[in-house]
């Protein structure tokens, strides 16, 4: 998918805020985390129509809103 989101990321190792599309966060997000359950529901949650969303995992974080969707509240 190339559209773009607004995102932010955390691990102990790596925190962005950032404009990405959501292949490369899912792309950060598989390379990152280590409980492969864990980054496959995140990574399904950015497959949705959502227009926001955020998850927590173990030792991790990542949120994101749609950026075709700057009028929305988030």
């Amino acid at each position: 998918m190339s559209e773009i989101v607004h995102a932010g990321f955390e691990i102990p190792t790596l925190s962005f805020i950032q404009d990405l599309t959501i292949n490369e966060l899912i792309d950060e997000i598989v390379e990152n985390v280590d409980v492969y359950g864990e980054a496959m529901e995140a990574a399904a949650m950015l497959e949705t129509d959502a227009v926001c969303g955020a998850y927590r995992g173990t030792g991790w974080s990542v949120w994101f809103w749609r950026t075709s969707h700057a009028g929305s509240v988030h």
